[in-house]
């Protein structure tokens, strides 16, 4: 199934959990790639599900809280390529409102709150080029890339 061109298989969403003033919340990847990494909350796009609704389902899996569609803010598309060829393209949102704790599932370790300015290392290198710019406000379409050793490098926009 395609939605607006891409694979459904290949549509991810991320979302950003934020507190005022200035935390986002983070939790410890605890399957996959990048395990032991801080990261937001997000997947792949199930076949028959929006992007919104996958941000919600994915959120609730990884953290046990309840955001609904129209609480999600659009901030940022990234595409992501390896070895030229286009691998995901990731919706990222953001919100401030939510029902329930977060809490560590079996997807996600215990979740933390990070002050923009003061996000952890340990995170996977692309994340590093997009959250800092969402969190501060800004709204972007990224293209990056991903190396052979998962060295993250952006793509110029043409």
């Amino acid at each position: 199934m395609f939605n607006g061109g891409i694979a459904m298989s290949r549509l991810v969403t991320k979302v950003c959990l934020l507190r005022e003033p200035g935390l986002v919340l983070l939790a410890r990847r605890k399957t996959g790639t990048w395990i032991g990494c801080w990261d937001t909350y997000g997947g792949k796009v199930e076949r028959n599900e929006s992007v919104e609704q996958s941000a919600v389902r994915e959120v609730n899996e990884e953290s046990s809280v309840l955001i609904v569609p129209r609480d999600l803010r659009h901030m940022a598309t990234l595409f992501i390529y390896a070895s030229g060829a286009l691998k995901y393209e990731i919706r990222v949102f953001t919100t401030t409102i939510w029902s329930g704790t977060p809490a560590e599932t079996i997807e996600e370790g215990k979740p933390e709150w990070f002050a923009f300015d003061r996000l952890p290392s340990r995170m996977r290198p692309g994340d590093k080029l997009w959250l800092p710019r969402v969190l501060s406000g800004e709204h972007l379409t990224m293209s990056l890339d991903v190396g052979l050793y998962g060295d993250v490098h952006p793509i110029p926009a043409p």
